[in-house]
């Protein structure tokens, strides 16, 4: 349940990102403030006071981002900066967005029409009754490669060739003459 609870913080902060910002400058002001004043208590002036409670407390800037790293989803919120700089670079520059546009759209469009393709000639199973039932016939060529018949040979198989009675198991070519 913990991690369901830390999700929802994260998802919360996400949402409410601006008021959390001002709370936190807020939390470090107070911090840096009271550390200053107990700094002029030991009998620092105020301008060293300040100094020194700065160099206590660290980066301001490191501990704002370790705690926005803490409370939020680092990765959503790059990806989301990242799409904010990509947008605002895109509307500078209206002839190369029409670029990237029309590249993007060809880009898909092609991938597209290959896949259905595929799909097609590939992927689906063939439109016949028994497709486990068809069999492929080849000539063993010279070297054991494997050559096509002309179409003399083929109009003597369709004529001459009604049925198989039997299936034979798929076996390597060699042993067959």
């Amino acid at each position: 349940m913990t991690w369901l609870r830390i999700a929802l913080r994260r998802l919360g902060a996400l949402l409410r990102g601006g008021a959390l910002e001002v709370d936190l400058d807020d939390e470090i002001r107070s911090h840096l403030d009271f550390a200053a004043r107990e700094n002029e208590l030991r009998g620092m002036s105020p301008r060293e006071a300040r100094a020194e409670a700065l160099r206590q407390f660290g980066g301001v800037q490191l501990v704002k981002e370790r705690y926005r790293d803490r409370r939020g989803f680092p990765m959503l919120e790059s990806i989301a900066q990242d799409i904010r700089y990509t947008l605002r670079t895109l509307r500078r520059s209206p002839g190369f967005t029409l670029v990237v546009l029309i590249t993007l759209a060809l880009g898909i469009g092609a991938n597209t029409a290959i896949f259905s393709l595929i799909d097609a000639v590939m992927l689906r199973p063939l439109p016949v009754q028994d497709p486990g039932g068809l069999v492929q016939l080849a000539r063993l060529g010279p070297w054991g490669t494997i050559s096509s018949f002309s179409y003399s040979d083929f109009k003597r198989f369709r004529n001459e060739i009604t049925h198989f009675l039997t299936r034979l198991p798929r076996r390597r070519w060699d042993g067959l003459k």
